[in-house]
């Protein structure tokens, strides 16, 4: 299940970046800096530490408990923090080191990165908090709306047949 939500939310969080960033027209902008590689490895940071995410907010946890709500939410928002600070030294040591292979990396641009990294490490943990209960939030309707149908599929099957399921003679 943290493979299926991670993938989930990765997906859902580059979606939205980009219905926010195409009507105001700075998408051409962004993409314009990013080689392809470097997109790439980007969506497999944010993948990969989204599904670990996951994997650690669901643990012990089954959102298929109608009880789990409060304490469900108090895991998404701790590791929405932690994928908000974690992509965002992703994003820094992805552009690091396309800027040393390019050939455009100097030193000196260092001492402006580091102090402002630690800042804006504190600002992607909370925006990862926000961002991570609202799609804890999605997770958990749509999990549960997955076992309504399920049930609503289930008890069609019962109605229709004999109540026994299987293979219908």
């Amino acid at each position: 299940m943290s493979w299926l939500l991670g993938s989930f939310n990765a997906a859902m969080f580059m979606l939205v970046l980009v219905l926010l960033a195409y009507p105001r027209g700075g998408l051409g902008q962004l993409l314009a800096g990013l080689s392809t590689l470097s997109g790439l490895a980007l969506y497999v940071a944010l993948w990969a530490t989204s599904v670990y995410a996951a994997r650690r907010a669901l643990r012990g946890r089954d959102l298929f408990d109608p009880r789990v709500g409060a304490a469900f939410f108090g895991r998404a928002l701790r590791w929405g923090a932690f994928t908000g600070a974690a992509f965002l030294v992703e994003l820094a040591v992805i552009q690091l080191t396309a800027a040393i292979t390019g050939g455009t990396f100097a030193l000196s641009s260092l001492l402006f990165f580091v102090p402002f990294g630690v800042i804006a490490s504190l600002v992607a943990a909370v925006v990862g908090a926000l961002v991570g209960v609202m799609l804890g939030a999605a997770d958990l309707a749509a999990v549960r709306l997955s076992a309504l149908l399920a049930d609503v599929g289930e008890s069609a099957e019962r109605i229709a047949g004999d109540g026994r399921a299987g293979r219908v003679d």
